[in-house]
């Protein structure tokens, strides 16, 4: 097994989150061969669309960390997938090179936490529990939620010195009027690495559109390519009108705002 030095955890709580608020991020990270990046998708992105939809995202997800990492390190290699078991939950996982991606499939909560089983509605007690839409596991409330969490990363984590949190940032006035889903993805991910020495990057998702383009045209490319390989996928699948490839998603490419809490 590889020794790294870094693990660079990135919470989404939808398949093309990552790519449009921290594809120059993590395409850096993948290309650092002595780090290794954990991708964590914890609600299924359905919009209550069915389960074709959602596992075309998911495949979308996965042809944008390959494009990175094939990038990086040529030639491709051979995904290994199945599923990993953590605080009695069972977890979808797909791993390739140095990335490793862990689908939780919770139900996607609308952008106001309205759905039943949403992030938000099971932490604010307004649920007891939420399931995976394949029935993989069921959560008990949020702290089952919490500690699920925990051990994946740190099962990934093992003994890697450095550990790097990128998610959306919940302080609402960095980040305001952003999708409940991706503040409550947010809140569970820093919940859980709370008791680990951990640094954060927190980043400004939908803001970030009305904000200054500060992307330069290297990463430009870059993280246009993450998301042209997600909108392949979502294209071949017969989902043209919601692959992400229009002109509200493509605001986000040009912009990369983020805070740093170190430690």
């Amino acid at each position: 097994m590889p020794s790294y030095s870094e693990l660079s955890v990135y919470i989404s709580a939808h398949e093309d989150d990552w790519q449009l608020f921290m594809g120059v991020n993590a395409y850096n990270d993948i290309h650092n061969s002595s780090g290794k990046v954990l991708f964590i998708f914890t609600t299924a992105g359905d919009a209550n669309s069915g389960s074709t939809y959602y596992q075309t995202r998911e495949n979308g997800a996965r042809s944008s960390i390959r494009f990175a990492a094939d990038a990086a390190f040529s030639p491709p290699a051979t995904p290994v997938s199945g599923t990993r078991t953590f605080n009695a939950r069972n977890i979808a996982y797909w791993q390739y090179k140095n990335t490793v991606s862990y689908f939780l499939r919770l139900p996607d909560g609308f952008p106001d936490g309205s759905r039943a089983g949403s992030l938000q509605q099971l932490f604010e007690k307004k649920v007891p529990r939420t399931s995976a839409l394949d029935g993989s596991a069921t959560y008990e409330g949020w702290q089952s939620l919490v500690t699920t969490l925990e051990q994946l990363i740190r099962f990934e984590l093992g003994s890697i010195p450095v550990l790097w949190l990128n998610t959306a940032d919940t302080d609402r006035t960095k980040n305001p009027n952003d999708h409940s889903d991706h503040y409550y993805s947010s809140t569970a991910a820093q919940q859980a690495v709370a008791s680990l020495r951990c640094n954060k990057a927190l980043y400004v998702d939908y803001a970030s559109s009305g904000m200054t383009p500060n992307v330069p045209t290297s990463e430009l490319i870059d993280k246009s390519g993450t998301l042209a390989a997600y909108t392949k996928v979502m294209d071949d699948g017969g989902f043209t009108d919601r692959d992400s490839w229009d002109d509200g998603h493509v605001a986000w490419l040009s912009r990369n705002y983020f805070r740093t809490v170190t430690v």
